[in-house]
């Protein structure tokens, strides 16, 4: 009976077929053999045995019954550190857990609010259809648009239909100011960065001409956030009942003015007081085209920097 090599099907002589077999757990040419002892050796295996490089960085050389001490140290050390690491994977993986169960949930509110003939015409706008299913049912229909529709076309689709879902979006505005703060509060440093570079950005922008409304001058920014950060959006795509900026980059409210005349600068103070509870990780204002008299404006910047330092405020 020929053998052959798992690997490259070369063949092999009995001897080494059960010799790879009982070593390796398969027939092995002896290249591959000594390819797989290299594989499983020490220095490149995975095992959970502390690194060297972890091992150097935390000891000093010892001597005589210090050797004990400073083992249980070394030991201590590397068991807190893959503790953190494990305790991290598990915290990802829970998080996302608990959110694809929320999702869920959100889905299932809503979708029970809606008429059959909605949910139908629903399952038909996302190609849904039940053909196995003999004489479906409005459940039937529910949870295949639970399994196969996200929660933001759900939303969207409710949102178009005039159906009221203030509940669910009440909920979803709370769970993501506390997951902004949770961001901020681990990992501050790097959303501070973040802002700073859509400031940058922005200082950047020019339009293509003076308009005497707000709306090209808002649609042209736009535009060219999104050439830089992909997830800029029109803030009535966020589901949020306290708050809609007109543009926002993962979490950072900004709210475009122009023509900004002492009217549109009254408004302003108030969108802080909103935007900054809604939107915890920052706000910046860019003014086109103003209007206001010099004074009224240097005097609207004073207080407006001294009430909310925190907010960027761009003149264009």
């Amino acid at each position: 009976m020929p053998y052959y090599c798992y690997i490259c099907k070369t063949p092999i002589t009995e001897g080494e077929y059960k010799y790879s077999n009982d070593v390796f757990g398969k027939a092995l040419y002896r290249k591959h053999q000594d390819m797989e002892r290299e594989t499983s050796s020490p220095q490149n295996s995975h095992s959970n045995e502390p690194p060297q490089e972890l091992i150097k960085q935390n000891t000093k050389p010892i001597k005589g019954s210090e050797s004990k001490i400073g083992l249980k140290v070394i030991v201590k050390k590397l068991a807190v550190k893959t503790g953190q690491v494990i305790k991290k994977s598990v915290t990802t993986v829970t998080d996302t857990t608990r959110k694809a169960i929320q999702k869920r949930r959100w889905k299932d509110k809503i979708l029970m609010t809606l008429e059959p003939k909605l949910i139908k015409q629903l399952a038909h706008e996302n190609r849904i259809h039940l053909e196995l299913v003999d004489k479906p049912t409005n459940n039937d229909y529910i949870n295949a648009i639970k399994n196969d529709v996200s929660l933001d076309n759900i939303i969207a689709f409710a949102k178009r239909n005039y159906v009221n879902i203030r509940d669910v979006l009440a909920e979803i505005e709370e769970l993501k100011i506390k997951e902004d703060n949770r961001e901020i509060k681990n990992d501050g440093s790097a959303i501070k960065d973040f802002y700073k570079q859509v400031v940058e950005a922005i200082k950047l922008f020019q339009p293509s001409g003076s308009y005497e409304n707000e709306s090209p001058y808002h649609m042209q920014l736009l535009g060219y956030l999104k050439g830089k950060f992909p997830n800029a959006k029109i803030g009535s795509e966020e589901y949020r009942l306290s708050s809609r900026p007109d543009i926002t980059i993962d979490g950072i409210a900004i709210e475009v003015k122009g023509l900004t005349g002492d009217r549109e600068l009254e408004k302003i103070a108030d969108k802080c007081l909103r935007y900054l509870q809604s939107h915890p990780k920052g706000m910046i204002i860019v003014l086109f085209n103003i209007s206001a008299s010099q004074y009224r404006y240097e005097e609207w910047l004073k207080n407006m920097n001294k009430q909310y330092p925190e907010v960027k405020i761009i003149s264009k």
